[in-house]
């Protein structure tokens, strides 16, 4: 029951909590837990390795899909992000892992390593051992990992090989088309742990291991999808409006009058001829005499905006307002509803 395939992920906050999983074997899982503590700048190697953890976080247990073992998996918050974070996990009863240490996420410059299709052949274990090699701060693993196609006990192969890396150096993953052929997805979804979606669980009760998730590393976010690899999952209509709902989000929280000048068309786009920026702009300047203008999100139908309204806000019309100021904070009430709208639609639906 020796704990084995640890791998480390981003946890909510790139800069203060991490996640970690792991497995251990047989048809009984331990108690296990994470104990971790940041490394001071006076501690010795022994210090590292042998000194007394400071803090201890209980691991969550589900059953491994198609072998006798389980998954793990427990999140740190509250760390010290100038300071590197060394842990262990396991248990008294099972053992416990060797010590490992992961460096804090850079403030400024930063570096990542991009890769997929891997496997567990001699080529993969060239790919691993070359990125071993390469100092980055951060692993991106676009699908098709294992291989397993269906042979369970290869994803355990793959996170042995892949461990002596995973375990120091954060790492998030995205599913192929190969990673559909385990359980329909499930088996990536157990074995991962990725932060949570911008709209939650809606259509189903989730996984700590999403296949779609998003994440920001210092100033740039990352939104992670399936493509479309696991279609039958069952999940498509969450992923494209949770998709929606991180991507209005994350344009919220740009250069506002930046982003008005390179909007193309807004979310409810029908027609480009006759919506979008330019659209925008002509309303304001002929709603001179007006007193608001707004948006509304409403249900797509044949004729533009001609469908049920689901919700609309109203923005007041400045005395100084030019086209470009009036857009600008049309824009930013718009990437407001939208999330909203969806939120309460999707609850609704999910009643149903």
């Amino acid at each position: 029951m020796m704990p084995r395939g640890l791998h480390v992920s981003l946890g909510e906050d790139s800069r203060s909590s991490r996640s970690l999983t792991w497995f251990t074997d047989g048809v009984d899982a331990p108690a296990s837990r994470l104990e971790w503590d940041v490394v001071e700048e006076t501690m010795s190697a022994d210090d590292i390795a042998f000194k007394v953890f400071a803090h201890t976080v209980e691991a969550s247990t589900d059953a491994t899909p198609g072998v006798e073992a389980f998954t793990h998996r427990a999140t740190v918050t509250g760390i010290d992000p100038e300071r590197p974070l060394r842990y262990r996990v396991g248990s008294d009863e099972g053992g416990w892992s060797s010590v490992y240490v992961v460096p804090p996420s850079p403030a400024e410059q930063w570096s990542f390593i991009h890769f997929g299709d891997h496997g567990v052949g001699e080529l993969a274990q060239m790919v691993t051992d070359a990125v071993m090699r390469t100092p980055s701060d951060l692993l991106l693993l676009a699908g098709d990992l294992s291989y397993a196609n269906g042979d369970q006990p290869i994803w355990d192969l793959w996170f042995d090989q892949m461990q002596p890396l995973m375990s120091q150096r954060i790492t998030m993953t995205a599913p192929g088309n190969h990673e559909q052929k385990d359980f329909g997805g499930d088996t990536f979804k157990n074995r991962f742990t990725h932060p949570g979606k911008p709209l939650g669980d809606l259509l189903g009760t989730g996984s700590p291991g999403s296949s779609y998730y998003s994440f920001d590393y210092n100033r740039v976010h990352f939104l992670v999808t399936t493509a479309g690899a696991l279609i039958n999952d069952g999940t498509l209509i969450e992923e494209i409006l949770n998709i929606e709902a991180d991507l209005a989000q994350a344009a919220l929280r740009r250069g506002l009058p930046r982003l008005a000048r390179r909007l193309v068309a807004p979310l409810h786009a029908a027609d480009p001829r006759d919506v979008g920026l330019l659209h925008i702009l002509a309303l304001a300047a002929e709603a001179a005499g007006d007193a608001e203008a707004g948006c509304s999100v409403h249900l797509v139908t044949p004729e533009l905006d001609d469908g049920p309204v689901l919700g609309q806000t109203e923005v007041r019309i400045a005395p100084d307002d030019t086209p470009e100021s009036l857009a600008a904070r049309v824009l930013v009430e718009e990437h407001r509803l939208y999330p909203a709208v969806l939120r309460q639609f999707c609850t609704q639906f999910r009643r149903v």
